[in-house]
């Protein structure tokens, strides 16, 4: 799997796949604004202190964040088609010129029906890998890191905890989010966090572990799909397919 991963330099829309994480982390910044005048707001109101101009303030940060938001996925989904469409395009041609540029080399290596499977189901397995499986998993190292920068500043033990569990993710299931959940409810009761800084962490619970199960999810994909990338990746660099 990691040389398939860092075998990304036979794609030529590396920087529609960087798009992508961008598109993904930019959504992720409106989603922290978002949490963050929720819980304002339910702090304020808490407090008795919520008057009409700061709910019409909240409000306005918190519709413009969600527009924002809904744009970045908008962006990010056109994004994924157009790696996809023009990907797979550029793929098949380069199979198909590599095949005819190699045809007697690639006959004592590859059966026609072989090679006629690998040009014409080979860019669509590889879709998975480029499109998504690339994408994602650097998204799912910048998402975390992104976020316990931003919690640090509020509370240092319930911050590195969610940071902590997020890899075991796939494993844990919704415990390790029960886990920071509960130690974010006893630095709260403790009185080591304010009321909007603890509803801040709960809203942004689940923002840990998304990425890392949505990129759990493309692995297994990626996975099934390991024998035929590693033929199209043995077409396209005129080795012999292992």
């Amino acid at each position: 799997m990691i040389k398939l991963l860092f075998g990304a330099n036979l794609i030529e829309s590396k920087g529609k796949v960087l798009l992508q994480v961008i598109w993904q982390w930019l959504s992720l910044v409106a989603q922290i604004i978002i949490s963050g005048v929720v819980a304002r707001t339910i702090a304020v109101y808490y407090e008795g202190n919520l008057e009409t101009k700061k709910l019409l303030s909240y409000l306005g940060i918190a519709l413009f964040a969600i527009f924002s938001k809904a744009i970045f996925e908008l962006l990010y989904s056109k994004s994924v088609l157009t790696v996809n469409s023009q990907g797979k395009t550029k793929l098949r041609r380069r199979l198909v010129a590599k095949a005819i540029y190699n045809m007697k080399t690639l006959k004592e290596e590859y059966t026609a029906s072989n090679l006629a499977k690998i040009i014409s189901r080979g860019p669509e397995k590889m879709e998975s890998f480029y499109c998504m499986f690339m994408s994602q998993f650097v998204y799912t190292i910048i998402a975390p890191i992104t976020l316990l920068i931003f919690l640090l500043q509020y509370n240092v033990k319930a911050a590195v905890v969610f940071f902590v569990v997020t890899p075991l993710a796939p494993i844990l299931g919704i415990a390790g989010a029960a886990l920071g959940i509960a130690v974010t409810i006893s630095e709260f009761l403790l009185s080591n966090m304010g009321l909007e800084q603890a509803l801040l962490f709960l809203f942004l619970s689940l923002e840990f572990y998304k990425p890392v199960m949505k990129f759990a999810k493309y692995y297994i994909s990626v996975r099934d799909d390991q024998k035929s990338i590693k033929k199209v990746m043995a077409l396209l660099g005129g080795g012999k397919n292992e």
